[in-house]
């Protein structure tokens, strides 16, 4: 989380922070990407990505404006590294839009490593979410 604060203070936003609800919601969905082996913002039962957000506790409910945004990655080796992850998000128009939002105040991230591969990595990968948001009332 502090690298992703680094690119938005480099680009003139505000700081994140650390929303706990936002950090269960990513942190669940790793560990569903890794548990059942995929790589996708659905679960692996189809629920939406907002709609995890939400059922976590990051709720529009009582507030005028909500906004969240969300990117995954996964990697094995060297590409596991945080800073690597987020300089791929970086690189990528989407991710780095996403990373970039002006409005977004809140921020949760979850990691989890995976032993058994997934795709073209063998051995240990982990899978990354990264959750912003920001509700005013």
């Amino acid at each position: 989380m502090k690298i992703i604060n680094q690119k938005r203070v480099k680009h003139g936003l505000p700081k994140l922070r650390i929303q706990a609800k936002l950090v269960t919601a990513a942190q669940s969905h790793s560990a569903d990407m890794g548990r059942h082996k995929y790589f996708q913002h659905n679960s692996s039962s189809g629920e939406t990505w907002n709609a995890r957000i939400l059922r976590y506790g990051y709720t529009n409910s009582g507030y005028r404006m909500w906004k969240a945004g969300e990117n995954i990655y996964y990697g094995g080796g060297l590409y596991s590294s945080p800073i690597l992850v987020v300089r791929a998000w970086m690189h990528s128009k989407m991710h780095r839009a996403v990373i970039l939002t002006k409005t977004f105040r809140d921020i949760g991230a979850g990691a989890v490593k995976c032993s058994s591969g997934y795709g073209d990595c063998h051995g240990v990968v982990w899978f990354f979410t990264l959750d912003l948001g920001r509700r005013i009332k």
